[in-house]
């Protein structure tokens, strides 16, 4: 009779005693539950005390509709505003695109159609990047924001007209704002 060897690490193996070649677990003793430092490790019986510990910290996730970016992807800082810094830049290029559209039906104005239509591409891409997690698609995003400040700055300047290029400024300003608060905040 060959003496019985004990598991300690929670491995599967057979057990020779049954006939049934199925995989068996052969001691749960050596389980615990909780988060070292976090939480008081117990064991995994399904009893009063393991139940009362579901405290422990949980893998974040942001969960974009198809787009999901993990914490632990090497990005430290940036993955964890992902979601924010894509979702702003996607709907800013919106704003631009329907900016530019509507110059064009209101005023007859070509340029603005070109350059609403060819920023707002430029912002869409860069916030889709930055959604599957790209750090440049961020800075990308950020500098296309700073010529478009510039723009409608120098446009508000010089025709002192709250619409549309208070309101562009407005909404750059604001967008560059949230931007630079989660790259270098």
């Amino acid at each position: 009779m060959r003496p019985a060897q004990r598991v300690t690490d929670g491995t599967r193996t057979r057990n020779l005693r049954d006939h049934n070649p199925a995989l068996r677990q052969l001691s749960y003793g050596h389980h615990s539950v909780g988060v070292v430092g976090f939480e008081p490790t117990t064991s995994c019986a399904q009893g009063r005390r393991a139940t009362k510990l579901r405290y422990a910290p949980i893998n974040k996730r942001f969960i974009v509709p198809a787009l999901t970016s993990r914490i632990n992807s090497g990005c430290a800082s940036l993955c964890r505003y992902n979601a924010v810094m894509g979702i702003v830049l996607i709907v800013y290029a919106i704003i631009i695109l329907i900016g530019g559209v509507a110059g064009f039906r209101l005023a007859g104005s070509r340029a603005s159609l070109i350059m609403g239509s060819i920023t707002g591409l430029m912002l869409a891409v860069s916030g889709t990047l930055v959604l599957f997690g790209n750090k440049g698609g961020a800075y990308y995003g950020l500098g296309v924001n700073m010529a478009l400040i510039l723009v409608f700055g120098s446009r508000y300047l010089r025709t002192m007209k709250m619409v549309p290029a208070g309101l562009m400024l407005g909404a750059s300003v604001i967008v560059a704002a949230i931007l630079y608060a989660q790259l270098f905040t």
